[in-house]
């Protein structure tokens, strides 16, 4: 059985948005370009203030431009699309993402609005075929190569939610080399 191992999620996560910051910087001198991203929020739900609060901190700390765009939750489909596909077509921005979840009255156009964003721009990588990772998949990634030893095991809960198939993704991809991944799908019970 092998030791517990001491993992500082801050001290990653620090280096990490250094490293973004270094990259902006980059843009900025060699090309006179800033990245500039649009936040899509809806309704009033706590966690997602809160979380969308943290991204515009986050884009103010490495230097690039951010958009938090503020609906009301009885805002229709049709406004938010139209709202979507006027930024997709703005070559001064970099990326579109949408804060879920939606409101109930929008629950069941989720991915109607995710498929309006361009591939291109999905930073959030939250459509089939977005050329970037599931950020949280990202990190996760990033993390288990980081703490993990040969013939590590993995075993992955959940595989099949927007976070465990974006991370399937990107393990599979990636073939942590020497390590087993196990999947166990939602419909599975786990006993303890």
């Amino acid at each position: 059985m092998s030791k517990p191992k001491i993992f500082s999620g801050a001290t990653w996560a620090k280096t990490e948005e250094e490293i973004i910051q270094l990259g902006t910087e980059e843009l900025q001198r060699n090309y006179q370009m800033t990245p500039k991203m649009v936040s899509i929020l809806v309704g009033d739900n706590p966690a997602s203030l809160l979380y969308s609060g943290l991204k515009l901190k986050a884009a103010k700390r490495i230097n690039a431009d951010f958009i938090l765009k503020h609906f009301t939750k009885d805002a229709t489909f049709q406004e938010i699309a139209s709202y979507i596909t006027k930024k997709a077509q703005d070559p001064s921005i970099h990326g579109i993402m949408i804060q879920l979840p939606l409101p109930q009255n929008l629950l069941s156009k989720t991915s109607d609005l995710i498929n309006h964003i361009p591939p291109q721009k999905d930073v959030d990588g939250l459509r089939l075929n977005s050329p970037f990772d599931h950020p949280t998949a990202k990190a996760i990634f990033d993390i288990l190569e980081t703490i993990s030893e040969k013939d590590d095991q993995i075993l992955l809960v959940g595989s099949s939610g927007m976070v465990g198939r974006s991370l399937t993704k990107i393990l599979n991809k990636n073939k942590l080399q020497n390590h087993k991944l196990s999947r166990v799908l939602n419909q599975t019970k786990i006993r303890m």
